[in-house]
């Protein structure tokens, strides 16, 4: 049993890295107004990951910045600016367009 759970998973990861072989890249296309980085040289830019993991969003926005300042953009991250709290975690007052009927 062992034996053919291997084999099967040999045939599996031989047909997988095969598929991937044959991949090629035919064509690219950018758009005509697009500018290169180097036209925010200096400027602050803020990066923002969108992801319920405050840890995950903190991480990606840090990696984010990361490329930013590489590339001579001063880059942000959005927890700096906007802080780690989340619309959910706030609580919200009681609509007042709301109209209040009887309870009986």
């Amino acid at each position: 049993m062992r034996k053919l759970v291997f084999g099967v998973l040999g045939i599996l990861v031989a047909a997988g890295l095969s598929a991937c072989a044959t991949t090629t890249f035919d064509s690219s296309w950018k758009a005509p107004d697009a500018q290169p980085m180097g036209s925010l040289a200096g400027q602050k830019v803020v990066a923002i990951a969108v992801t319920k993991n405050q840890a995950t969003r903190r991480s990606a926005e840090d990696a984010l910045v990361s490329v930013l300042n590489a590339r001579g953009v001063q880059g942000v991250p959005s927890y700096a600016v906007l802080g780690d709290d989340t619309d959910e975690a706030k609580p919200r007052p009681p609509s007042r367009s709301r109209a209040r009927l009887p309870l009986w």
